[in-house]
């Protein structure tokens, strides 16, 4: 079933440059990709974790899309999230920082019947 789908992810760093503030900063707003991991999928959606370096302003942004195996229209998916250092917290069961990376899932069951 899920041969039948194709999808799109673009990373689109956006870096903003203003002046002398983007010259003063000595952070690293270059985006390096590192590993791409496309997690088991279910019946209703598509898991994505994209680990990355740089990018300290956190400016950047993925883009996704999809569409069904032979139709020319790519459908817009919801972006990937920016993680980078946030603690997830729940007393007795979790207890992790995020790396810096993107990440996130695309719904498909209710844009395409396959």
């Amino acid at each position: 079933m899920w041969a039948a789908i194709c999808l799109a992810v673009v990373c689109a760093p956006t870096l903003l440059h203003l002046g002398d503030r983007a010259s003063a900063s000595t952070g690293h707003t270059k985006v390096t990709p590192g590993e791409f991991v496309v997690d088991h999928p279910t019946l209703i959606n598509l898991g994505f974790e994209w680990v990355i370096q740089g990018d300290d302003n956190r400016n950047a942004q993925v883009a996704v899309s999809y569409r069904k195996h032979g139709d020319t229209q790519w459908k817009p998916a919801l972006p990937l999230l920016r993680l980078q250092g946030e603690r997830i917290y729940q007393q007795g069961s979790w207890d992790v920082i995020s790396p810096n990376m993107f990440a996130g899932a695309s719904w498909t069951w209710n844009r395409t019947r396959v």
